[in-house]
């Protein structure tokens, strides 16, 4: 009679032996529900597999890559991370690229340019975590009550729509982000693109400091330090604070990404609002109008240090689901699976529709060691927007910043 409960404790002892545990660190992007999709899934994978194990954490932006970049250093840390596209080519040579092992029926899944964000030196180093788009939010009840009759198409209607639309104690016309971080170049990049800014000439030159860079600068610093259509002292202001501005009523226009979507919808549903493509430049010199918005994604990479890489691996296949990926990306990020993007969830809804649509309009941060360039260019924005800086001398010191990280990084002197 007792030999059944010592075969059952011999089972369970031999699944305690075989049990194994990987780490997973993500982080933050402040959407709603959030934490319950990331405690859902693991519970779910954990389901799936007795025994084994996720020990999570949801960690904020502000740290992530000198955190990751110890971690890579050390050898340590977690098995599974979340980390940006315009990081892996400086953690490259701590990573392992297990998107080249994948099923080729698993990576058809994607969108190409999506699944190609991390292929660096030949091998692709992460699958798409996060995507984002960027598009131009505005209050349609604003608009209507100063006769405005549509978003604006090109700058010149902006900075006309923002000049009816604000109000000194608010709402303010415009709302833009100049605080010191990575957000906030991002949104003088739309104005540099649409105007057919590139960073880098044929040549392999720094060009942010060409005529249009210049232009284009000019501009968006102008619309609070000359036509004060902004809100007071934007480089106090991130992108955060400016999305939860407009979510408020205090702001008629922003410039963001999907997840206020899902945010306005939690927060304040009655908001009357809607989203357009960004403004183009206008069609005069030195500007090439086109069309833009910025893909970001951040990708789920593999430490050389993981300890667990079979396991690892199965969670991986595991959490790339399309119903754990709809999940996500409905909390507020475009799908980077063609079958969660044409669901009826994103392509039956126009808020959520233009997001997906855009994504063919997509420029990039170039895949190279970034950071350093990154930082520069927080530092000049701050300068010429609090008047420390003329335009044009802060946008060629930016450029022999990048002059030098390309010879460092190409192994020049």
């Amino acid at each position: 009679m007792r030999q059944p409960r010592i075969a059952l404790a011999l089972v369970l002892v031999a699944s305690a032996a075989n049990a194994a545990e990987i780490t997973f660190q993500a982080w933050s992007y402040h959407m709603p529900a959030e934490r319950e999709f990331y405690d859902q899934l693991i519970a779910d994978f954990e389901a799936a597999h007795p025994g084994d194990s996720v020990r999570f954490e949801l960690g904020e932006w502000d740290d992530a890559h000198d955190t990751i970049a110890g971690w890579l250093d050390t050898g340590t840390g977690p098995d599974l991370v979340v980390a940006p596209d315009m990081w892996l080519a400086e953690f490259a040579d701590g990573l392992v690229p297990y998107v080249d092992d994948l099923p080729a029926e698993l990576k058809a899944e994607f969108f190409e340019v999506l699944l190609n964000k991390a292929t660096y030196q030949g091998h692709t180093y992460g699958l798409v975590w996060a995507t984002s788009t960027k598009a131009l939010f505005y209050r349609t009840d604003l608009f209507a009550q100063a006769g405005l009759s549509h978003p604006p198409r090109d700058w010149d209607e902006l900075l006309a729509c923002a000049k009816r639309l604000h109000h000194w104690d608010g709402p303010y016309g415009i709302g833009i982000p100049v605080k010191s971080t990575y957000e906030s170049t991002d949104n003088w990049y739309f104005f540099f693109w649409s105007a057919g800014g590139e960073f880098f000439d044929e040549s392999g030159r720094a060009a942010v400091n060409s005529p249009i860079g210049v232009a284009s600068l000019k501009f968006y610093r102008d619309l609070a330090r000359r036509h004060h259509v902004t809100q007071p002292e934007p480089t106090s202001w991130s992108r955060k604070e400016t999305r939860q501005y407009f979510i408020q009523g205090k702001v008629a226009m922003h410039a963001n990404g999907p997840w206020v979507v899902a945010d306005i919808r939690s927060t304040n549903p009655e908001l009357p609002y809607a989203v357009a493509p960004l403004p183009v430049a206008p069609d005069r010199a030195p500007f090439e109008p086109r069309r833009i918005t910025q893909v970001i994604t951040d990708h789920l990479i593999m430490p050389q240090h993981c300890r667990e890489p079979e396991l690892a691996r199965a969670f991986i296949e595991f959490a790339y689901q399309d119903r754990y990926r709809q999940q996500f990306c409905e909390l507020g990020m475009v799908p980077e699976k063609k079958a969660v993007a044409e669901s009826d969830f994103f392509q039956g809804d126009p808020h959520w529709k233009i997001f997906v649509d855009l994504i063919p309009d997509g420029k990039f941060i170039p895949l190279m060691r970034w950071e350093p360039i990154e930082l520069a260019a927080q530092q000049m924005l701050h300068k010429v927007f609090t008047g420390r800086q003329d335009v044009r001398s802060a946008l060629d010191e930016l450029a022999e910043v990048m002059d030098r990280e390309v010879a460092a990084q190409s192994g020049g002197q």
